[in-house]
């Protein structure tokens, strides 16, 4: 898949659809640092202009090959990207590269979002298909037109003034964007935090494997010089009281993770440092702000709603030569 790459991001750059968990910088990233299986990517071209591509990779089991997309477990929102415009074509395509293969066994879609192009895939000959909720993604509607304040509810506007007061009486306060070269500095000060919050609960937490966190730090180095990759501080009387990773493209901003230091519980510096990156999230011209994969319940503190991911998986009963 290195040899598209470059088409690769001309596709994804066109496509009004994408999220940066389809993108190059973050599939590519992902496959170096966990490797599940082998790579299988069904691309699909147009006069040497790529028009879709679909990345899977394979596991070898006594029944076949089992087909699963490329992202899996890290990825909030997975899908095909296809250039606007050729979303039916595409997928009429890819219905029948699948048929042509006839060595796989089952292939899943996981993370599907509601204007998944994957959903279109009905059916495939010779295949049962299955579809389930996967997740729960919370996401805040934000208003341009109106200052930040008045797209969070109310008792929301409450508690962060009560947060800043509190924090401004605890020393000076500083909301900092990671520049480039700072940025690598910020994600290690946010796995600490991180780190240090899941080891009093006596749990490891997502960022303790290895893989993972050079994964991550791969993804920065590609989309931070795009400007889709995000890393904030809170500072509060000169020490790092809370930390944010996230992204922001095509109108829309995500919230994947963060972390804060118990010490300056009192002053809630996790909601200080969301409500700041929402407020810059709509000044650079994002329409919705998401929360991700998971109903924990202060996403809906702040105005959240629920939409819902789709897993869709399609099992072969029968070889093609059998039907043929």
């Amino acid at each position: 898949m290195l040899a598209i790459e470059p088409a690769w991001w001309l596709l994804w750059e066109r496509c009004s659809r994408r999220t940066p968990f389809q993108s190059p910088g973050w599939l590519l990233p992902w496959y170096r640092a966990f490797r599940p299986g082998q790579p299988v990517a069904f691309a699909f071209w147009n006069a040497g202009r790529l028009v879709g591509i679909a990345p899977f990779y394979a596991t070898h089991e006594t029944d076949g090959f089992h087909l699963q997309s490329f992202g899996t477990a890290v990825s909030d929102f997975l899908d095909m990207l296809v250039e606007p415009g050729w979303e039916d074509l595409v997928v009429e395509a890819f219905a029948a590269a699948l048929a042509a293969e006839t060595g796989w066994n089952t292939i899943t879609f996981d993370e599907l979002p509601p204007d998944a192009i994957a959903l279109r895939l009905k059916n495939l000959r010779a295949c049962t298909v299955s579809e389930q909720i996967a997740s729960t993604c919370p996401v805040l509607t934000l208003e341009r037109r109106v200052p930040v304040e008045s797209n969070l509810p109310s008792h929301m506007r409450r508690n962060l003034r009560k947060a800043h007061h509190r924090a401004a009486r605890r020393g000076e306060v500083h909301f900092i964007l990671a520049d480039e070269g700072a940025a690598q500095r910020t994600f290690d000060r946010l796995v600490d935090l991180h780190t240090a919050r899941w080891h009093a609960r006596d749990q490891p937490g997502v960022l303790a494997d290895e893989r993972t966190r050079q994964f991550h730090a791969d993804v920065i180095k590609v989309l931070y010089p795009k400007a889709v990759a995000r890393l904030y501080e809170l500072r509060i009387a000169g020490q790092t009281a809370a930390a944010y990773y996230g992204f922001q493209d095509n109108g829309r901003a995500y919230a994947y993770i963060a972390g804060f230091d118990p010490r300056f519980a009192y002053e809630s510096p996790g909601s200080l440092l969301l409500a700041h990156v929402i407020a810059d999230s709509i000044s650079d011209g994002a329409r919705e702000f998401h929360f991700l994969r998971g109903s924990e319940t202060y996403k809906y503190s702040w105005g959240a709603h629920d939409r819902h991911n789709r897993r869709r998986q399609f099992v072969r009963v029968a070889s093609l030569a059998d039907v043929i």
